[in-house]
């Protein structure tokens, strides 16, 4: 079982608010999925290693709580170096793209 709350480690109580996704290989996989609070304060997109049950990362979409949160899927595209990236549209703020430098 995975905590949200305990994940996400923010003061306000996070709960999932998106679909899951699974990426990863059979070896390792993650499970991408967005977290938000009852008031609408905190929204995190957190990437979770299944195995071991650890953060990998997550990302504050409401840093100084007034950009969009999302509720999406999260699917992962490579790009020109064939690494991957994770694109994800905010409710109101348009896309993201997240990936390693």
């Amino acid at each position: 079982m995975l905590n949200v709350r305990v994940l996400v480690d923010d003061p306000n109580p996070s709960m999932p608010s998106s679909a899951l996704s699974v990426a990863g290989s059979a070896t390792r996989p993650v499970l991408l999925l967005s977290t938000g609070d009852l008031a609408g304060l905190t929204s995190y997109v957190v990437a979770t290693d299944l195995v071991s049950g650890r953060l990998i990362w997550k990302v504050n979409l409401r840093p100084t709580f007034d950009s969009a949160g999302t509720a999406g899927q999260f699917p992962i595209v490579f790009n020109s170096s064939g690494k991957p990236v994770v694109v994800f549209s905010g409710k109101t703020s348009g896309a993201y793209f997240l990936a390693d430098p």
